[in-house]
């Protein structure tokens, strides 16, 4: 009867196996550069928003995910206020899953994360994983 339990038994209850987590990093290029990290806690995903400007501390981040991610490009409807003429503008997203470990690394290695509100966030949550 033991041997059935064992059997019936999912990934998560099994006591020698750990559930990997994944930060899912999302650089999204239109009319402002924009990081998405989308952060596992607590049964929940945190997203932290960074809009690229000044921000030393996120090139790193984008090599990797510029030689590392997944490429595409997305098309997204607007209108010009200046000519008024409307249509698609095509913009690039990258996208990669990256271990938290990993990405505490490329954060901290640059120097200037210390002064980001943003970084520091990001590394706050990445250390409860």
């Amino acid at each position: 009867m033991t041997q059935t339990q064992v059997q019936n038994q999912t990934p998560e209850q099994t006591p020698r196996q750990k559930v990997r987590k994944w930060v899912k990093v999302k650089y999204y290029v239109g009319a402002s550069a924009r990081l998405y990290f989308y952060i596992p806690v607590e049964n929940d995903v945190m997203e932290e928003r960074v809009i690229i400007q000044g921000q030393k501390w996120a090139e790193p981040v984008i090599n990797y995910l510029k030689t590392k991610g997944k490429h595409r490009v997305v098309g997204r409807y607007g209108c010009s206020h200046v000519t008024h003429i409307c249509g698609i503008y095509r913009n690039h997203v990258y996208v990669a899953k990256i271990a938290p470990k990993k990405l505490l690394r490329i954060i901290t290695s640059s120097p200037t994360w210390e002064r980001s509100e943003h970084a520091k966030r990001v590394i706050e949550l990445l250390r409860k994983l």
